[in-house]
């Protein structure tokens, strides 16, 4: 049997939790706004050297934070890893956006920073899925925030063992 929290263990890490996914959001926010910026801006290799700094130095470790704290907060509480639908949802979600952002937008910043002069072609149709892809992250993360808040769906059902 893992050994739960003390209340007041709980409430630390909650607001640890809290406080990590807020910058975590907020960072995506900022770099969704750097994106749009992007397009008007004369200089596209500073605006992606500033997404790419933005992803680097807040959005990468606030993702992990985010996930550490979210993992120990089920293990450690009532609540546990896979009792409820709700927890599995943002699980899912939060998994999916830290993935997508490792394989997919930080590799297409990094290649947009080295290859912002050279190749505009390249570098506006990249630009447009990476504002896709910022605007649902946004999205999955506030999902995940809302499901966090409200708790849909109920406990899922024991499996029968035959």
């Amino acid at each position: 049997m893992v050994k739960k929290l003390t209340m007041k263990q709980r409430k630390w890490l909650i607001v640890a939790h809290v406080l990590f996914v807020i910058v975590w959001l907020g960072a995506a926010v900022c770099s969704l706004v750097l994106s749009v910026a992007a397009s008007s801006i004369g200089d596209m290799h500073a605006a992606y050297l500033a997404l790419d700094t933005l992803d680097k130095a807040l959005i990468r470790p606030f993702a992990l934070g985010t996930l550490l704290t979210g993992i120990l907060l089920s293990a450690f509480t009532h609540w546990g890893l896979f009792k409820f639908y709700w927890i599995i949802v943002k699980e899912v979600l939060t998994l999916s956006v830290m993935m997508l952002g490792i394989f997919l937008v930080s590799q297409w910043l990094e290649e947009a920073v080295a290859e912002t002069v050279t190749q505009h072609a390249i570098i506006s149709t990249n630009h447009t899925a990476l504002l896709v892809l910022i605007s649902l992250h946004i999205i999955a993360l506030t999902a995940a925030q809302i499901i966090s808040l409200w708790k849909p769906w109920g406990k899922r059902k024991e499996l029968v063992h035959q």
